[in-house]
């Protein structure tokens, strides 16, 4: 069953990544937003239990699964706590970047999650 969830997830990284290449300024639009929201703090909740099932992952590639659930569970925590300062330091960095700085950021999250989502899939496949 974890094997099915890491599935999913390296697909849906993957997606989300692709969508991210394509609209690299809506992405960005969609995470002020989203951030910009009185529930965001849950989003550590959100990074804790979907984080879970990696850390108890057993297959190919377990332990860099291992490490990357480790580092989602362990910021979860943090945007659980101090919401407010992730906020604020997400906003003060998009309002120093120009419109190209905010689209190699977007480009680099997009490069992180994708890779992720690739390594999710393989480790399924290869199992």
């Amino acid at each position: 069953m974890i094997s099915l969830y890491i599935l999913v997830l390296g697909i849906t990284l993957l997606l989300s990544s692709m969508a991210e290449f394509l609209f690299p300024l809506h992405a960005f639009r969609f995470w002020t937003w989203y951030m910009s929201g009185k529930k965001f703090f849950l989003h550590g909740a959100v990074l804790i239990s979907g984080g879970l099932p990696l850390v108890m992952y057993r297959g190919p590639l377990s332990t860099v699964i291992f490490i990357i659930g480790a580092l989602v569970i362990l910021t979860g925590p943090f945007v659980l706590i101090y919401p407010e300062k992730i906020r604020g330091m997400y906003l003060s960095v998009s309002s120093e970047l120009d419109g190209r700085g905010i689209r190699n950021l977007v480009f680099f999250d997009a490069t992180v999650r994708g890779m992720a989502g690739m390594l999710f899939t393989v480790s399924y496949f290869i199992a």
